[in-house]
């Protein structure tokens, strides 16, 4: 079910057959229609106003991580703190599964906070250049004692558009690549819960979202 604060990716075929992307959030949820907040265009970041009747198409991300896609059109128009458009909110089992790389890589430069299973014990801070669902690469200075194959609990900070989430997961190291005065160290996910699996490939997501944004506005 499509919950309130999901981000929905919108297309609109206009009358000369020409598509525009656009962007909004669920602002309400009843069982057969969502209210979202005015729609904005992704390339110019203006607020779009479509009329009553007006058909699209809208992609999401589930809880579940799951990105779904259906069509709608507005039926009616909603006055709380901001102006809202109600649409049209088909059944689950009525929408349309898309699919996508489960492991696709983006990216990012979130912080993260490790520390080393095995004593004596290590702890470091720094930041990600790259993640996905399985695994991340994170910048470290060439004299930090990683070893391949060690094992981390590591903290991610994931900045949603809703807000921050803190995951734990636990970090194998891989391999390292060496960049002049900074070392890339790649680590693995090691035996993620769904919760955690599924809060990174949202993020992921979102943050492909963001990237297609902001090259559409260049």
């Amino acid at each position: 079910m499509i919950e309130i604060g999901t981000s929905l990716q919108i297309e609109w075929k206009q009358e000369d057959g020409s598509v525009k992307k656009l962007r909004s959030k669920v602002a309400d949820v009843s069982q057969d229609a969502f209210a979202m907040q005015y729609p904005v265009d992704n390339t110019s970041g203006k607020t779009v106003f479509l009329s009553n009747d007006t058909y699209f198409k809208v992609q999401f991300v589930n809880a579940a991580g799951q990105a779904l896609g259906f069509r709608t059109h507005i039926v009616g128009r909603k006055k709380d703190r901001v102006p809202m458009i109600v649409c049209f909110l088909p059944e689950v089992n009525k929408m349309e599964k898309i699919q996508r790389r489960e492991f696709v890589r983006v990216e990012a430069m979130i912080d993260v906070a490790f520390t080393s299973v095995n004593p004596p014990q290590k702890t470091f801070h720094t930041v990600t250049t790259d993640i996905s669902a399985g695994g991340l690469a994170a910048v470290f200075k060439p004299h930090l004692p990683f070893q391949k194959d060690e094992i981390y609990e590591t903290l991610l900070v994931l900045p949603f558009q809703n807000g921050t989430r803190y995951v734990k997961v636990q970090t194998k190291v891989i391999r390292f690549i060496e960049k002049r005065e900074r070392t890339l160290v790649t680590l693995e996910f090691q035996e993620t819960t769904e919760k955690e699996k599924q809060l990174i490939t949202r993020y992921c997501f979102e943050r492909q979202l963001e990237m297609r944004r902001k090259s559409q506005a260049i």
